[in-house]
């Protein structure tokens, strides 16, 4: 499926899509420089919107303007929100250390606050690397793959398969 196909189809089931506003990004500054090595797929499509959200605004794709922090206040749910949640939990440094090892390998695409919180991100280092991933909370670093590629996972969405509802 092309990244076109993808957004109309979001579009077509009423989510909200504000296009990318031509600004131009230095990828290797944004998300602690987790975009600088992903999928090129995935940096295409991020190119395409400011913001892409389902109608009620309870699941979202993550922008460019998300993970730089650009315009978002202290209200709003940062991209690496769920990593300093599970720092705040976590009980000793052993833990800490744990969690941050998972985050360097993953970042979180698609925010989905439906039922509970959930994410569906993106292996960028490790076994995982390219690999589409989702967790939950409360143990937001207990992930099942869910696709193999950007690609495969826009064709799941799209369908609207059971496995991602919360996501829809």
């Amino acid at each position: 499926m092309q990244i076109e196909d993808y957004i109309n189809e979001l579009i077509k089931k009423k989510w909200i899509y504000d296009p990318m506003d031509k600004q131009d990004y230095n990828l290797e500054n944004i998300a602690d420089g987790k975009l600088k090595n992903i999928d090129i797929s995935y940096i295409l499509f991020l190119k395409k919107f400011n913001k892409l959200t389902n109608k009620e605004e309870t699941v979202w794709f993550n922008s460019l303007i998300d993970y730089s922090n650009l315009g978002t206040d202290k209200s709003a749910f940062l991209w690496n929100d769920f990593e300093v949640d599970s720092l705040e939990c976590a009980e000793d440094d052993e833990e800490r250390n744990e969690i941050v090892k998972f985050w360097k390998k993953y970042l979180p695409f698609l925010i989905s606050v439906k039922n509970g919180y959930s994410y569906l991100g993106i292996g960028i280092k490790g076994a995982n690397i390219g690999k589409i991933v989702y967790g939950r909370e409360p143990e937001y670093e207990e992930i099942e793959v869910i696709a193999n590629s950007f690609e495969e996972f826009m064709e799941l969405h799209s369908s609207e398969t059971a496995q991602i509802k919360d996501f829809i």
